[in-house]
Order: structure tokens, then sequence, then C-alpha cells
């Protein structure tokens, strides 16, 4: 199972609302699907914000869903309600910004002007992003991660 803090995981499963059996992806108050599974509705999530919220676009996204065999974290039963508060700093200099390039159809991490990593899934990109942050915008955290998903990547073959 994908252990996330407690405060993240409203990040993790933004834009999707349990209401009942199903899953919905709000988006400026339009419902763009309902889904019973989670993991559907994650990789729709994924295809909408990599088409800008475009049913046009999305019609050639082609990428896999990652989200099938992967253990999710519990769905939150309660959301809390409101902005998450702080100061008036502008939030992109201190976390950076997840983007997606559609050219080679993959997430990045983009702080200022300097590019850190290219992903598969917003997910991965989060993850990533969190431990930048977590070591301080050192490069050198990422190539232990990416030995991680290696090796992960390994045996999950097996």
């Amino acid at each position: 199972m994908v252990y996330i803090k407690f405060e993240d995981i409203r990040y993790f499963y933004r834009n999707i609302i349990k209401n009942g059996d199903v899953y919905r992806i709000k988006y400026k108050n339009k419902d763009y699907g309902e889904f019973k599974k989670l993991s559907d509705a994650l990789y729709e999530r994924d295809a909408l914000i990599h088409c800008n919220f475009d049913y046009d676009l999305l019609v050639e996204y082609d990428i896999k869903n990652k989200y099938e065999n992967m253990d999710l974290p519990p769905f939150p039963k309660k959301r809390s309600k409101g902005r998450i508060k702080g100061n008036n700093i502008k939030k992109d200099k201190i976390e950076g910004k997840i983007l997606f390039d559609h050219k080679i159809k993959q997430f990045y991490i983009k702080k200022e002007d300097k590019i850190y990593q290219y992903c598969d899934t917003m997910t991965e990109a989060y993850y990533i992003k969190k431990k930048l942050i977590e070591n301080k915008w050192d490069e050198n955290c990422l190539i232990t991660t990416n030995k991680t998903k290696l090796k992960n990547k390994i045996t999950k073959k097996k």
C-alpha cells in the first residue's frame, strides 16, 4: 500500500468526491464522470488534467492506467472544508509546480526556471516533489529515488 500522510491525502484525491458507492470527478462545479472503482477515477482525473478538462482532447489520451494494480490509501470518510490557510507567499516559489508536457506526454516538476524530473503519473510527480522539498531541492535525493523505482519495476516483473 502507498503510504501518504493525512495532510497529503487531500491533494492525492483532489477533484474526486465520493457519493455513496461511486466516485465523481468534479472541477469548477462540473461533473466529469462517475466511477465504481477509485483507480478508474484517478486515471480519468489524470487524463482530464492532461487535456485541460477538454473532452475533445481526451479522445487522444492513450496512456496506460498506472493505478489499476496499485494498493491505494483509503479514501477519507470526511473531507475537510475550506482552504488551506497560510500566509500570502507565492506557493510556487516555495514548492514548485507539477506540469504536463503534451509533446512527450509526461508530468514534470518545475521550480522557477529549472525542470527537475519527468514522471509517468501525477502521483509519482507529487511524491518526487515532496522528496525534493524534504531535501531542500537537492537533486542527489532523486538518484536514490530512481534506483528504488528501478528495483520496484524489476521485482514487479518477476
